[in-house]
């Protein structure tokens, strides 16, 4: 539910003040001067009447009378909530949910690539502009068809919100997706890793990490060994909005044949 309001009437009595604990923050609309207290998440009165607003998204709210009440009399409103669409990355927009960089293998370190190429159907967005600043990367195919470029290296058509990371080319160098929550909830998560590079005689370290309360942990790390092996992370993840997954790769000690095929889904549950 979106903004839900509530409104009180005949809180207390002239002779008992009585007081409400609501249990997340709100907006007061409309305040009768019988209510004598708002403080914090309480109001208090004697015979007072309020309109409260709680803004953002909620999936539940609760309130308590913390003294005697002859009844309690209130009504109840909010907007419907729908649910965010599955969400795929989309290269071409930066501006939403995801977000593609780099960092070491310190847990939440991120920084979003500075470079972007573009020939009209891979676009690449990377690290600098040679040689191991050019091959880590993002990379995906911004067409409606499947494209196979001059490594042997197949790009889905762009609908598939499919993404080709390549990381750096030293242990911790890795590339980074990272997709930020737009409402707080529980998002169903599921990336499928595959090495598509097929001179893949490398492994590379594929792993998912989650933020809760500014500290980073680990939720999934899958080591890929071998062209066209495809593993996958599926879960259910716990964020408050704006809180964020991270996607990484990293090589396993090869800087050659690391180039990692990972086709994302999230959606709100």
């Amino acid at each position: 539910m979106t903004d839900p309001v509530l409104v009180f009437s005949s809180i207390g009595n002239l002779g008992n003040e009585v007081p409400i604990k609501f249990s997340t923050d709100f907006q007061v609309e409309f305040n009768h001067q019988s209510v004598t207290k708002i403080n914090g998440r309480t109001v208090s009165a004697r015979e007072g009447y309020i309109v409260l607003r709680f803004p953002g998204e909620h999936k539940e709210l609760s309130f308590e009378y913390t003294a005697a009440e002859n009844y309690a009399n209130f009504v109840f409103g909010a907007a419907t909530c729908k649910k965010a669409a599955a969400s795929t990355p989309d290269i071409t927009d930066t501006s939403g949910s995801w977000h593609y960089g780099y960092g070491s293998d310190t847990p939440g370190s991120f920084t979003d690539f500075s470079l972007t190429t573009d020939n009209g159907k891979i676009k690449r967005i990377s690290q600098g502009a040679g040689g191991n600043g050019k091959w880590w990367s993002v990379a995906q195919n911004t067409t409606d068809a499947p494209i196979t470029d001059g490594n042997s290296i197949t790009y889905p058509a762009k609908a598939e919100g499919v993404l080709v990371m390549h990381p750096g080319a030293s242990r911790g160098n890795r590339t980074k997706v990272k997709y930020t929550a737009t409402a707080t909830g529980s998002y169903n998560v599921s990336v499928e890793w595959t090495l598509v590079d097929n001179q893949a005689n490398v492994s590379v370290n594929a792993e998912v990490l989650k933020e809760s309360a500014g500290t980073w942990s680990k939720v999934s790390t899958l080591r890929l060994v071998g062209y066209n092996k495809p593993q996958t992370y599926t879960g259910v993840i716990q964020l408050q909005k704006g809180e964020s997954i991270l996607f990484e790769v990293e090589n396993d000690g090869n800087f050659g044949g690391d180039s990692t095929r990972a086709k994302f889904n999230v959606s709100m549950k």
